[in-house]
């Protein structure tokens, strides 16, 4: 007679899949960075092991200051001893140096195509020599007061 598994079971026969093998490392990054202190945790961008290399990128050059200080660096040390003991089957087992990066691009502003040129306001005055058309007297009388306003400045 064939046994029923466990949601258990087939979770943790998934998780052993080669397939699924870079899900399983991210699971340990994130609760290996829940172990950093929120100071630490916020300046992170990503981690990741490669060459038995934990490398550490971070969003700007002021996260990148706050973990390559020494005492930053053997705290994140520690800590991945700590979490090696507890996790003995992971990639943190294997850690033995510790590399911080910081991210050097900024997010570039899209390029417009077709860059309409800027449209300057005028500096020279004008000396009032218009044509004034209206037949209402009152909109008539207007306008030559506001000739007689330019003609004056």
């Amino acid at each position: 007679m064939k046994k029923i598994k466990t949601a258990t079971n087939v979770i943790v026969e998934m998780a052993n899949q080669p397939h699924y093998t870079p899900l399983k490392d991210r699971f340990y990054y994130k609760d290996f960075l829940l172990l950093m202190p929120e100071k630490h945790r916020r300046h992170i961008a990503k981690i990741f092991i490669k060459n038995d290399t934990l490398n550490i990128i971070t969003h700007n050059h002021i996260g990148y200051q706050e973990l390559n200080h020494d005492d930053s660096k053997n705290y994140i040390k520690i800590l991945i001893k700590l979490y090696a003991k507890e996790n003995p089957l992971n990639k943190f087992s294997q850690v033995k140096n510790l590399k911080i990066f910081s991210q050097r691009y900024e997010k570039a502003k899209p390029k417009l195509e077709n860059n309409p040129k800027k449209i300057h306001p005028y500096i020279e005055l004008s000396l009032g020599k218009f044509k004034n058309s209206f037949e209402n007297k009152a909109l008539y009388d207007k306008f030559e007061a506001l000739r007689k306003v330019i003609q004056n400045a």
